[in-house]
């Protein structure tokens, strides 16, 4: 029986441990190669965060590039996203900065992004993607 109750924590455990990986913001290079006639396809939250985090680490500002959304993405794990420690959560680390503005073209194609988090206020021009002022 003990050892039976053990084989159960350890699994609870890897589940819990499973629940938080997903939750945490991965980048997902989508297919296409960002041309007009091969747009990158964005189709999951990873994919659009590939995005911002090649923008806002990696300095790929995407200029003459070309995006379009293939499905509809739900947004609402942003709301666990780059925790400050003490004021709550950030959320979602919109796609570009004011040093490194995103400047390619995005296709929403009709599709919609629900439940974006971004709580940011020290900061202005905040949104999904900063195209600079």
């Amino acid at each position: 029986m003990r050892n039976r109750l053990q084989k159960l924590s350890v699994i609870f455990l890897f589940l819990m441990l499973l629940s938080t990986i997903t939750l945490a913001q991965i980048p997902l290079q989508p297919t296409g190669s960002g041309t007009e006639a091969d747009p990158y396809l964005i189709s999951s939250l990873n994919k659009l965060y590939w995005v911002a985090y090649q923008n806002n680490t990696n300095g790929n500002t995407f200029n003459g590039k070309y995006f379009k959304q293939t499905a509809d993405i739900d947004a609402s794990t942003t709301s666990t996203w780059f925790d400050d420690g003490e004021d709550g959560y950030y959320g979602w680390e919109p796609i570009g900065t004011e040093s490194i503005p995103f400047g390619g073209s995005y296709d929403g194609n009709n599709y919609k992004i629900t439940d974006l988090y971004i709580n940011r206020p020290s900061q202005e021009y905040i949104g999904l993607i900063f195209i600079g002022c």
